[in-house]
C-alpha cells in the first residue's frame, strides 16, 4: 500500500515500522487473509475499481478537489 501511495503521490514520505506494534501481536491470531471472495459469493458485489491503485488515485483526487473547494468558500 504505500508504494502504491507513493506512486500516487510523488513525495510522499511515508514510514513503516519493521514489527508488529507490541498492542497488536495479541489480534494477530484473529487476522487471516484479506479477501471479498464471500461478498462476492454471498451478495454479489463486484469492486468499483479492479485495481488498488485505481482506488487510491480516485481518492487522493477526490480529496484534493475537496480540499480546495473548502479553503475557498467564504
Amino acid at each position: 500500500m504505500a508504494e502504491i501511495v507513493k506512486r500516487v503521490v510523488p513525495g510522499a514520505q511515508i514510514k513503516i515500522g519493521s514489527a508488529i506494534a507490541e498492542e497488536d501481536q495479541p489480534d494477530m491470531r484473529f487476522r487471516g487473509r484479506l479477501s471479498i471472495d464471500n461478498a462476492r459469493e454471498q451478495l454479489g458485489y463486484r469492486p468499483r475499481f479492479l485495481r488498488l491503485e485505481d482506488g487510491v488515485a480516485q481518492y487522493v483526487e477526490s480529496s484534493r478537489q475537496f480540499l480546495q473547494t473548502s479553503q475557498a468558500a467564504p
